[in-house]
């Protein structure tokens, strides 16, 4: 957290409230405790990822080699061809792709 700004939640079976207050003061964006369901979690991530970018100057396309995100019209293209992708699936290949040579 002090080199990086790159988002993170907390997962964990605990549910008291100090181990939400410990994570969240030692750097965790937002914590979700076990069991949940896969659509919370996926909303924590956009809702993250929408604050993390309003906050950085990233740039609208995001490039690897022939492939290219677009950001703004959430749209995948491979050269020239466009790739159809799921909502997950795009989700996913934004997060790796804005955060690039990082685990």
């Amino acid at each position: 957290r002090k080199n990086i700004e790159t988002p993170i939640i907390g997962v964990s079976a605990k549910t008291d409230i100090e181990s939400k207050v410990n994570l969240i003061k030692n750097g965790a964006d937002d914590y979700i405790t076990k069991p949940f369901d896969n659509n919370e979690l996926l909303v924590r991530i956009e809702a993250i990822l929408r604050r993390s970018k309003t906050s950085t100057n990233n740039k609208d396309v995001l490039c690897f080699k022939d492939l290219s995100l677009n950001t703004s019209t959430m749209e995948a293209r491979i050269k020239d061809s466009k790739l159809i992708l799921t909502r997950y699936e795009y989700l996913i290949l934004q997060l790796l792709m804005s955060s690039p040579n990082k685990v």
